[in-house]
């Protein structure tokens, strides 16, 4: 990998932890929620260890995936279904049952299509930062 690519790249995948770290707890907030809950229990999602993983999977993560295949969207997005369809139906499952963590009503398939939304949503912000930058990638 050159070195510009990785500074290049390495931008968006710090952008990808920080939209994880953010959605992440926010829809597992909604979905697990109970009517006795109070608002201000997503604050301990925000706390758990999910951001750790957020963080370090993701950041190498994004920067393989957009190293393979930026700027073509449909290799792009081949490779994230990929890449998704192992963390939601092999990753997720194992961790459940390992107890790494706990979600209440997060299933494969809810976890899989918020992976491809946070895909999607940064894939359009690194072709805005390539026009705001000037950014030559490949």
């Amino acid at each position: 990998m050159k070195r510009k690519d990785l500074r290049i790249f390495t931008e968006i995948s710090f952008f990808t932890a920080f939209v994880t770290i953010l959605v992440i707890p926010i829809s597992l907030y909604i979905s697990s929620r109970t009517s006795e809950e109070s608002a201000g229990s997503i604050l301990n999602l925000f706390l758990n260890n999910h951001n750790t993983f957020c963080v370090c999977a993701f950041l190498v993560g994004t920067v393989l995936i957009f190293y393979l295949s930026y700027p073509s969207f449909i290799f792009y997005m081949i490779l994230n279904i990929i890449f998704d369809l192992f963390q939601a139906f092999v990753i997720h499952p194992i961790f459940l049952w390992s107890g790494i963590y706990e979600v209440n009503n997060i299933h494969s398939l809810r976890l899989f299509f918020l992976m491809l939304f946070i895909a999607v949503i940064i894939y359009l912000y690194q072709k805005w930062q390539d026009t705001v930058f000037k950014h030559e990638v490949k």
